[in-house]
């Protein structure tokens, strides 16, 4: 998955569901910044797997 589809997907979840950026840094299961949830969103970093994981708690 590319990081442009990674960023679709997040940003069209996190819309549907009324949260904010900040919300989700809130509700991962990992301490992240929303400055760094951000840029994953924006396509400006790609997350590892594990990564990606911390978000199972918010969708």
């Amino acid at each position: 998955m590319g990081n442009r589809q990674l960023r679709d997907i997040l940003r069209s979840a996190r819309k549907k569901r009324g949260l904010t950026q900040e919300d989700v840094v809130s509700l991962s299961k990992e301490n992240i910044t929303r400055q760094y949830y951000g840029m994953i969103e924006n396509g400006g970093r790609k997350p590892s797997e594990a990564g990606l994981r911390c978000f199972t708690g918010v969708w």
